[in-house]
């Protein structure tokens, strides 16, 4: 299974700190979270796996979008917070993640089953993400849900994307990606399953700074900048991949 290539997992724990860690060249998600409520994720510093590969099979470093070349380990998350994730801090994290920095995704999969508590509920709620400067292949922050699991009570403050001065890519995709076009679970989420979001202070330079799909309750957006070239908001239905 996938989740056993996490550099760091923790299923069911309630009341944590994790802080201070630099992660380097994780096979998959650097950080995971299921079902895990009073946390605190800060401070953490991470360099994922940057080479490509061509179709003569050359691999070198640095990842440029639509180049043709393959990027050789995908997937590579910063810290992932899963389904019955509630009552959690991120904040204070830097470097570089071939895939999102941040991910909140409910969605049944797999994993989720195979660590589910009986007697827990499968909310993502409460959580604050803040000051996230990271270079990311596709989204500094990325929330998601599906399939009945409600994502609810969100404030993201302060997220920088850093694609553009960083050596490992040449342009990100989103600094802020809510909701999702492609069916993960049984079915889309409704506005009263994905409400209460609060976004502000975010600076993007890829193909938008925000990126929303299907229905959101209460969405408040807050302060945000651009480079010349970048929209600040994309309809994720008509977005095609630059």
């Amino acid at each position: 299974p996938l989740y056993k290539n996490n550099l760091i997992l923790f299923t069911n724990v309630d009341g944590f700190k994790i802080s201070g860690i630099r992660l380097i060249n994780q096979r998959y998600w650097a950080t995971c979270f299921i079902f895990c409520r009073n946390g605190y994720i800060g401070n953490l510093d991470f360099c994922a796996d940057d080479r490509v590969v061509d179709e003569e099979g050359n691999i070198t470093h640095g990842i440029e979008r639509n180049s043709g070349k393959k990027i050789l380990v995908r997937n590579a998350d910063g810290v992932d917070l899963r389904m019955g994730c509630q009552n959690i801090v991120v904040e204070n994290l830097t470097g570089f993640t071939e895939d999102d920095t941040v991910a909140l995704t409910g969605l049944p999969g797999r994993t989720e089953k195979h660590f589910a508590v009986e007697g827990l509920p499968t909310d993502i709620a409460n959580i604050t993400i803040r000051n996230i400067r990271t270079a990311t292949y596709c989204s500094n922050v990325r929330l998601l849900n599906q399939g009945d699991t409600k994502l609810y009570d969100i404030e993201i403050d302060g997220v920088y994307d850093g694609s553009q001065d960083s050596p490992h890519i040449d342009k990100g995709n989103f600094a802020i990606r809510i909701g999702d076009m492609h069916l993960y679970g049984s079915r889309h989420c409704t506005k009263e399953e994905t409400y209460n979001i609060s976004v502000k202070n975010v600076y993007g330079c890829g193909n938008a700074v925000i990126a929303l799909a299907g229905e959101i309750g209460n969405l408040t957006v807050e302060n945000l900048t651009a480079s010349p070239d970048t929209p600040l908001y994309y309809d994720w239905s008509n977005f095609e991949d630059k």
